[in-house]
């Protein structure tokens, strides 16, 4: 199993520990999603909204697509809902540090704060469904398949965006800038399109607060029901958080001690060391040791 179907696992048991980790791996990129819908407005509240949906619809996720276009596609649908119409940013983005690729990039020459400008309102004069795709696969590097997925967009479809917004924006730069003597062909003027949309890419707004993403999961998780057992059992199969200390500390109990094993007069029984003594007495295993005997069973066979 994957690691994304590891954590997805855990996430449909209610771990906070799977919870926190896909929060590590997809809020970033979230929140640059959600300026596509909301400007420079923090993106907390949509996103809340996204996790509010997702949590409860776990179960009708079926792997037709990745869990995180799943989960992005919930996004968009979001963000949909609620999108302000895109303005340029006012202030000036930073140029980016000198490196092998910005000096081959179409336009890097005579690139200056107009060009910054240029961009910005070239892609901000998309229409919504341009922009999506453009950010999904050009500034987030993710694969087609996968962002017209998260799109809800056929193969075709996608394409035709993709490919109408990257000329469009060709086209608005070449206006303003004229055409660029390193890049002459059309492929590579989009390739630079697609690299300095990577670079113009603002930094994030505030990550929405932990404690208000920790309340919805665990209002969702009371309203499931989850048992905190299922959650143990996923830990120590994935030697994931506490419960792979747990698993650890386990093992260690039922290693044979010094002084154990046969001939030695103590040998283990339900999680506890007894001698032989307290079998002559009819004296039963503790309930506790019980319960510990069977709770290791169940982790190793779940």
């Amino acid at each position: 199993m994957s690691d994304e179907g590891v954590l997805f696992e855990g996430l449909r048991l209610g771990s906070r520990q799977a919870f926190h980790a896909l929060l590590d791996q997809h809020d970033a990129a979230m929140r640059r999603v959600a300026r596509l819908y909301i400007g420079d407005d923090p993106g907390a509240p949509l996103i809340r909204r996204t996790w509010s949906i997702a949590l409860p619809g776990l179960d009708m996720f079926a792997w037709r697509t990745t869990f995180r276009a799943w989960l992005f596609g919930i996004l968009v649908s979001a963000g949909r809902a609620h999108a302000v119409t895109p303005t340029p940013p006012p202030a000036p983005v930073p140029h980016p540090a000198a490196s092998v690729e910005w000096s081959t990039l179409a336009w890097s020459a005579a690139w200056g704060e107009h060009g910054w400008a240029a961009l910005d309102a070239a892609f901000a004069a998309q229409p919504l469904n341009r922009r999506e795709v453009l950010w999904l696969h050009d500034v987030e590097g993710w694969p087609v398949r996968e962002a017209f997925d998260a799109l809800g967009l056929m193969a075709a479809e996608g394409q035709s965006l993709l490919d109408a917004g990257r000329s469009d924006i060709t086209a608005a730069l070449a206006q303003h800038l004229g055409q660029p003597p390193q890049a002459p062909d059309q492929q590579a003027r989009v390739a630079s399109v697609a690299a300095l949309l990577r670079y113009s890419a603002r930094p994030l707004p505030p990550r929405a607060a932990a404690d208000e993403l920790g309340v919805v999961f665990t209002e969702w998780r009371h309203d499931r029901g989850l048992r905190p057992w299922h959650r143990l059992r996923w830990a120590l199969r994935h030697r994931v958080g506490p419960g792979a200390e747990l698993a650890g500390s386990r093992r260690a109990r039922s290693a044979p001690v010094s002084g154990s094993g046969p001939g030695s007069g103590q040998h283990r029984a339900g999680g506890q060391y007894r001698s032989s003594s307290d079998e002559s007495t009819g004296q039963q295993p503790l309930r506790q040791g019980r319960r510990n005997s069977q709770m290791d069973r169940d982790a190793e066979n779940p």
